[in-house]
């Protein structure tokens, strides 16, 4: 991690977190109305299921710190790409698989879930723009990401003039992030966004700003560089999974008293930097979850309609916990290989036909 989070890093994250998501939304307490056996239960104690998903709620803040890192870090890499076009991009890239989930699994809700009857006409209009999470749960996430993306403009903007303007200062480095900051938090205030996640998406924008993962990474390498071999990467692993469970300890304790949002905000930069830090003497694990994180938007677009709206008794007909979530999880990742195929398919014709009309238009002059 000496050059910060990259790209393949951030799908390995993501491969983690919708796994964690899938967890957290089939087992939360209350989720399932029927009663099931759980594994989890019988081997680690009465209440280790809910108390294992309620923990994985952090998926969602994996989610948004590498948005915040990933944003701050094309920008500064384009610098002749502005802020506006960084999220335009983004969003056709967001709203074409959005779209596609739409088209393909909405008509499936409304002729197996009766979502025709059930829901009004401006409730699939709205939901078709990511206002409206009443379809699914996880789609709520949809209305912050675009609201992030409108108000990440003016918050590069804000940074980058500031940072230009007043290059001659000590602190103009610090000023100019903070000033980007509370511009992107007012505007997300504005728009009604919940403020844990609206600041975890901060933190993500100044670890990139500020190399943050860099100097986490440098400061463990120089406390391990006396040990050497084996013995290290041994002694590294048991150090990092004691800091880990430390981290995750506090978040528990900080969510009973302060909600999960601010543990959430308090936590996420240390879990995110100890996970890559244990996986990384495991390439093959890396591979596994970086390969996943590939799927995972389409993963978190589809999963609840498996298990709650769409085919639920034949994913949950065997009523053991960790056959449920194993199916869930085969059945989402499937459908987002499909959709994904789908995708590329729907570009390819887009590129076809677009290579068509230039070449009418060339034949008319």
């Amino acid at each position: 991690m000496e050059n910060g989070l990259t790209a393949q890093h951030s799908k390995s994250l993501h491969g983690i977190a919708i796994m964690m998501m899938l967890f957290h939304h089939l087992f939360y307490p209350g989720r399932l109305t029927f009663e099931y056996f759980s594994l989890t239960d019988y081997f680690l104690g009465e209440g280790t299921e809910e108390n294992i998903a309620i923990l994985f709620k952090i998926c969602v803040a994996v989610f948004t710190l590498t948005s915040g890192y990933a944003m701050n870090r094309k920008s500064a890499q384009s610098e002749e790409s502005t802020g506006s076009c960084l999220s335009v991009r983004t969003f056709v890239s967001f709203m074409r698989k959005y779209v596609i989930v739409y088209a393909v699994f909405i008509p499936l809700a409304c002729i197996f879930a009766d979502y025709g009857n059930r829901f009004s006409r401006s409730t699939f209009f709205y939901s078709l723009l990511g206002w409206d999470a009443s379809f699914n749960d996880a789609w709520w996430y949809v209305g912050f990401y675009i609201h992030m993306l409108i108000a990440f403009p003016l918050m590069d903007a804000v940074q980058k003039i500031l940072k230009k303007n007043t290059a001659g200062w000590r602190i103009s480095h610090l000023l100019s992030a903070a000033a980007a900051s509370f511009v992107f938090f007012y505007i997300m205030m504005r728009l009604n966004t919940e403020k844990s996640y609206t600041a975890i998406f901060v933190e993500g924008y100044l670890c990139s700003e500020f190399h943050i993962f860099e100097h986490l990474s440098s400061w463990q390498k120089r406390a391990g560089k006396e040990i050497r071999g084996a013995a290290w990467r041994t002694v590294k692993v048991l150090f990092l999974l004691a800091v880990l469970a430390a981290v995750l300890i506090c978040r528990v304790s900080l969510e009973k008293y302060r909600g999960y949002g601010f543990a959430d905000s308090v936590t996420i930069i240390s879990f995110v930097f100890l996970l890559l830090k244990l996986m990384e003497p495991f390439p093959i694990v890396n591979r596994f979850f970086e390969w996943l994180g590939r799927y995972s938007t389409y993963i978190w677009l589809t999963h609840i309609f498996f298990a709650y709206h769409i085919f639920q008794k034949y994913i949950m007909i065997i009523k053991i916990d960790v056959v449920m979530y194993v199916l869930l999880f085969a059945v989402s990742l499937l459908t987002a290989m499909v959709l994904t195929e789908l995708e590329k398919w729907i570009l390819r014709l887009f590129e076809v036909a677009q290579g068509n009309i230039l070449n009418r238009n060339i034949k008319k002059y």
